[in-house]
């Protein structure tokens, strides 16, 4: 695992288009994060409540 990381660290891949820059392994950082976000906005956490009716008791 070290060895891998220092192969990555020693040569960095550069992404060009046009005046733009960026480097592989922050791409994939971003993208990751991105994804990381939109799973969060998606998947549903928990149950929702029970229902309840006007008088505030469960149903």
């Amino acid at each position: 695992m070290v060895r891998a990381a220092a192969v990555i660290a020693a040569t960095p891949h550069v992404l060009h288009w046009g005046w733009f820059s960026i480097e592989l392994a922050n791409l994939l950082i971003i993208v990751a994060m991105v994804v990381v976000f939109l799973l969060a906005l998606v998947v549903p956490f928990g149950r929702s409540a029970p229902a309840r009716d006007d008088s505030g008791t469960r149903k």
